[in-house]
């Protein structure tokens, strides 16, 4: 098993509630130092087996890229970071919600992050 980084996952803005912020420490240990936190631009999911993923500004997304991660996807236009969204894989890959007929709202919220 490959050594991931430790700041995987989504990460909530104290601000705003919720935003995808980029998990990169480049410069120093991801187990103690702060993450860049600048809006993320790509998820990666680090293994096919797994559901550990992390997010990347376009600065850090080569950086990212050094761990090999499984796949890589752009954040717009998907529903990252999203309770509940999954990845579904493809060329291009990308996040999306389970959509239940009977539950409108969410309906809608996936069809705007479409």
């Amino acid at each position: 098993m490959t050594d991931l980084p430790a700041h995987v996952g989504r990460r909530t803005d104290d601000e705003t509630g919720y935003a995808l912020v980029c998990n990169a420490t480049p410069d120093g240990n991801p187990h103690t130092d702060p993450i860049c936190g600048q809006p993320a631009t790509h998820h990666l999911r680090w293994e096919e087996r797994t559901t550990e993923n992390g997010f990347a500004c376009d600065e850090h997304l080569g950086f990212a890229l050094n761990f090999g991660p499984y796949d890589v996807h752009g954040v717009e236009d998907s529903a990252c970071g999203m309770p509940g969204a999954h990845w579904v894989t493809g060329r291009p890959s990308h996040c999306a919600m389970t959509v239940l007929d009977e539950e409108p709202a969410l309906v809608g919220a996936a069809e705007a992050c479409r």
